[in-house]
C-alpha cells in the first residue's frame, strides 16, 4: 500500500506492560510504501536502550511538502502521547534498519551493499515501512519505524564546475 493511501481510521494502538502501544492497522500490521527521497548523509549508528549499536537512515523530504503534511497528518490522528518526538525532523525521515531489511538495487535485485555507517550516501530510495508500536523511552513517546525494504539508485553529486 503506498503512503497516501492509508486510511487513518483503521489504525488502532493497545497499550503494552512498557508503556508503549502496540500499533495495528485493520488488524494487521501497519506497513506502507513512502515516496522517492534522497540519503543525504547514509547510514548513521546508534546506542539503543539495551546498549546494542543500531543503524537508521534518514530519507530527505525537502522537496515533498504534500509527504511531509500527510506524515503530520498520521501523527496527529494516532493521538499520540506527550511528550512526544516526531520521525520527521528538519523534512528528514528517520528510520530504523534491521538485519531483517533487504536492500534492493534500481532494477530490484538483491545488491551486495556492504550496510555500515555511511553506507547510502547521496542515493535516492524508497522505502516500505512498517510502524509497530509507539515506543516510550527517556521519559518520551515516539514512532518505532523500521525500514523492511529499501530500493535505491545513485544520483550523480553535483560539481561546481567540469574538469
Amino acid at each position: 500500500m503506498l503512503w497516501h493511501e492509508i486510511d487513518f481510521s483503521k489504525i488502532t494502538k493497545t497499550l503494552t506492560p512498557r508503556g508503549g502501544y502496540e500499533v495495528k492497522y485493520d488488524n494487521g500490521p501497519l506497513k506502507f510504501q513512502i515516496p522517492l527521497g534522497n540519503c543525504k548523509y547514509g547510514l548513521n549508528s546508534f546506542t539503543n536502550d539495551r546498549g546494542a549499536v543500531s543503524l537508521t537512515i534518514n530519507i530527505d523530504y525537502v522537496e515533498h511538502q504534500s509527504f511531509q503534511n500527510w506524515f503530520r497528518d498520521l501523527e496527529t490522528a494516532m493521538d499520540l502521547p506527550e511528550p512526544f518526538s516526531s520521525n520527521l525532523k528538519d523534512e528528514s525521515l528517520r528510520l530504523r534498519v534491521e538485519d531483517t531489511t533487504l536492500f534492493l538495487n534500481w532494477v530490484e535485485k538483491v545488491d551486495s551493499l556492504e550496510i555500515k555507517e555511511g553506507a547510502l550516501r547521496g542515493h535516492d530510495l524508497i522505502a516500505i515501512v512498517e510502524i509497530p508500536a509507539v515506543y516510550f523511552f527517556k521519559e518520551q513517546y515516539g514512532l518505532t519505524m523500521r525500514a523492511t525494504q529499501v530500493r535505491y539508485k545513485y544520483k550523480e553529486p553535483a560539481f561546481l564546475f567540469d574538469i
